[in-house]
């Protein structure tokens, strides 16, 4: 039997193991902070990665059923902490807060804004969208989407954040959960 007609064969009996493949956002120039969770990677084993991998340097917490919180004790990478959000128990997205220590050695939120926008611009090119929020003092700049994931700079006055959401898996499996949505009729 060829090659051809198994790797047919294969995607027919099992079509969503090939889409899952392409919506892994494995290709994004995005670059995870922290690589230790891959995204699609289910919730319970994440949760247990993380456990394990930052037993003693931090608290690990789950707040809620889709979210999991890295809290350091002391920074890890110029990070304070790391969320991970799920969808239909599959991590889709990172955030990643930096530390107030590293904030501090720019001057101050404002400052190194100012130093992590451009250097951002010069590694991902010009963001597709601003958004400003002048009662919380909020800045949110947005990059295009690119092999299935997007890229998100959050700065107010206490924190900046770089958040990754791999969008095409996301969509992924709200569409599977949809078509298979029972309405009752």
């Amino acid at each position: 039997m060829k090659i051809t007609h198994i790797l047919i064969a294969f995607a027919v009996l099992f079509p969503a193991s090939l889409s899952f493949a392409e919506e892994s956002c494995k290709a994004t120039k995005y670059k995870m902070l922290d690589d230790s969770i891959a995204f699609g990677t289910p919730f319970a084993s994440a949760k247990r990665t993380l456990n394990r991998k930052f037993d003693s340097k931090a608290v690990v917490l789950s707040p809620r059923s889709n979210t999991i919180v890295v809290m350091f004790h002391q920074p890890y990478n110029n990070l304070q902490k790391i969320i991970y959000l799920a969808t239909d128990g599959k991590i889709t997205r990172v955030l990643f807060t930096y530390s107030d220590d590293f904030t501090r050695k720019f001057g101050g939120t404002a400052d190194m804004f100012k130093v992590l926008w451009p250097k951002l611009k010069a590694k991902y090119g010009e963001q597709k969208d601003l958004s400003t929020d002048e009662a919380k003092d909020q800045v949110k700049l947005f990059w295009p989407r690119h092999e299935g994931a997007t890229l998100t700079l959050l700065a107010d006055n206490d924190t900046i954040d770089l958040r990754i959401d791999c969008d095409a898996l996301e969509e992924a499996i709200r569409a599977k959960a949809s078509g298979s949505a029972n309405f009752g009729f």
